[in-house]
């Protein structure tokens, strides 16, 4: 349904959507986001895959948008 409402998504997920045209963003003016955590949770062991340590370390560093 278009125009059915309004959403706050990161912009990871929306960049292709924002590019074709699917979505419109807008700005605004009097509200600010609530700042949101974010958990990365994985297996505690030796061995962690390195995809998985330069993801987290990336989400630690900010270096992930």
């Amino acid at each position: 349904m278009v125009g059915a409402g309004i959403a706050l998504l990161s912009s990871w997920y929306t960049a292709e959507y924002l590019q074709s045209g699917r979505l419109v963003a807008i700005a605004l003016e009097d509200a600010q986001p609530k700042e949101l955590a974010v958990w990365a949770v994985y297996p505690a062991r030796r061995q962690v895959l390195s995809k998985v340590r330069v993801f987290v370390e990336a989400m630690r560093g900010g270096g992930v948008r």
